[in-house]
């Protein structure tokens, strides 16, 4: 098992064996759900290797986040354009107060946070007054479905979640699910919990 986390570890590996075994998932209909962001200041919140880059429009400007600098190292081969912002580092609230994000992106985040961490993010994002709305992405574990519940237990993050303790987590940071979709990979042996979240203003 270790060996296996180590090999899903490195970045080019994970994503051709994510696309192999699965037929790719549902991430580009879920950025979809961010609608026209050519106005919008983006944080990308576990950019990993810039799967945004491929799926997003024209953006003000966009700030990747990710603690992995292998992932980081491999999004910077990238030609990026003047408006992308990367940073080796896990965001604080310094970064939201200095960057003023309107659209957070947090795909395939989640459940590599415990609940203490997840809570804390989602909280210091609710809290931005700048920011609209994000998006979520993440396994989810689904009674009656043994192969995609085995496939959340093989994945590297460790705390991959039923739907309602995702949405536990959303409600109570402050956000509300103004979309909350399980959708399926590309052959339909896993399943992701996707969100579109807005600040509760009450």
């Amino acid at each position: 098992m270790a060996f296996y986390s180590r090999l899903l570890g490195v970045p080019w590996v994970y994503e051709r064996l994510r696309i192999a075994l699965l037929g790719g998932g549902p991430a580009g209909d879920v950025f979809g759900w961010l609608g026209d962001t050519r106005e919008d200041i983006l944080i990308d919140i576990g950019c990993g290797t810039g799967m945004a880059m491929d799926r997003l429009g024209a953006v003000a400007e966009y700030h990747g986040f990710d603690t992995d600098a292998r992932a980081l190292q491999r999004f910077r081969r990238r030609a990026l354009p003047e408006n992308v912002h990367l940073y080796n580092a896990a965001v604080t609230q310094a970064d939201l107060d200095r960057i003023q994000p309107t659209k957070a992106i947090m795909m395939g985040l989640l459940h590599h946070l415990a609940d203490a961490k997840a809570a804390g993010l989602l909280s210091m994002l609710a809290r931005c007054p700048t920011v609209r709305s994000a998006i979520t992405l993440d396994p989810v574990l689904i009674d009656g479905k043994p192969l995609n519940n085995l496939l959340c237990r093989l994945d590297r993050g460790s705390h991959v979640r039923t739907r309602p303790q995702y949405e536990a987590l959303i409600q109570a940071a402050g956000f509300e699910a103004v979309r909350a979709e399980v959708l399926p990979s590309g052959n339909g042996a896993a399943f992701y919990f996707c969100t579109l979240l807005s600040r509760n203003q009450e």
